[in-house]
């Protein structure tokens, strides 16, 4: 199965795609997607994802898969080896609450955005 990866050098999300890939060393197609003139936000682009983000791969069959973790794991289905997800039920556990750590929730962003910067 080929895949092709809607991709930007310039956002971190497409970056952890890409490092997930280079360490399981899975090789796909990139296509570069402009977010300066916006190319992820046309009607196109939306075919693939209706959020308009990236990244997007495309598998063979045409249905594209959303968020970088999601991606990743869609990834490590296809390629077991190394398991980068952890190899039992408690190291797959610790990779997701890590994961979680990672990645503030949107309410706490929104907390955060309210509170005056410490110094």
């Amino acid at each position: 199965m080929s895949v092709t990866l809607y991709d930007s050098r310039r956002a971190p999300n497409p970056r952890r795609v890409r490092i997930f890939l280079a360490e399981k060393g899975i090789g796909v197609a990139t296509v570069q997607v402009d977010l300066v003139k916006r190319e992820q936000k046309t009607d196109e682009f939306k075919k693939r994802n209706s959020l308009g983000a990236i990244p997007v791969p495309e598998p063979d069959d045409g249905e594209c898969i959303t968020e970088s973790v999601a991606i990743c794991r869609y990834f490590e289905e296809l390629k077991p080896e190394p398991p980068l997800f952890g190899g039992d039920a408690k190291e797959r556990a610790r990779v997701v609450r890590k994961n979680s750590i990672t990645r503030p929730s949107p309410v706490k962003r929104i907390h955060d955005a309210g509170r005056p910067a410490r110094i």
